[in-house]
């Protein structure tokens, strides 16, 4: 399936980056939410991922979005995100964590959630991340943070299906009409 035209994707962009945002403040405390989204690279199989969006609180740092990331970052919380639930994940101690590339020395705690297509398939996953000076959310603060961010993992599970829906379809709108003026 060929790219989206990019006025499309800069729309689908800053609405997604307004859903991530949604989930910082009060109900989650958290220093960062990055959205990733698993890439196929031309085969069936998935082999990467990708940060395509993220927002921060204000004097936050985002820091680099990973690109091209091995899938397997994602060992420790993948059976949880195939069966649809969040998963608290902590970094080991040390330097650095490889799972979703985050610097361990900064981060305390990051609440994994899938992103599921229509068809059910993992598409990506949102990440809620807390600096190790952040208190995260317990017990039913926790369970709502982990509904909400499920609610905005729909939403843009809809839009990247519209997105893409939307551009194969003007494709095939202007396809039409060219054979209508043959």
């Amino acid at each position: 399936m060929s790219q989206p035209e990019p006025r499309q994707t800069e729309a689908a962009n800053r609405l997604i980056d307004l859903l991530l945002r949604s989930l910082l403040g009060p109900l989650s405390a958290a220093a960062q939410v990055r959205f990733a989204i698993i890439e196929h690279n031309g085969t069936a199989e998935a082999t990467c991922y990708t940060v395509t969006n993220s927002a921060a609180m204000r004097g936050r740092w985002i820091g680099v979005s990973p690109r091209n990331q091995p899938l397997s970052h994602w060992r420790d919380c993948e059976p949880a995100l195939l069966a649809g639930h969040c998963v608290v994940h902590q970094p080991a101690t040390g330097l650095t964590d490889p799972l979703f590339g985050f610097l361990a020395s900064r981060v305390s705690s990051v609440l994994v959630c899938p992103v599921t297509s229509a068809a059910g398939n993992l598409m990506g996953g949102i990440f809620v991340v807390w600096d190790a000076n952040d208190r995260m959310p317990e017990a039913d603060a926790l369970r709502n943070l982990m509904a909400a961010s499920q609610r905005v993992a729909a939403q843009i599970a809809a839009i990247h299906h519209l997105w893409r829906y939307d551009a194969s379809a003007a494709r095939r709108d202007a396809r039409h009409r060219v054979l209508q003026h043959a």
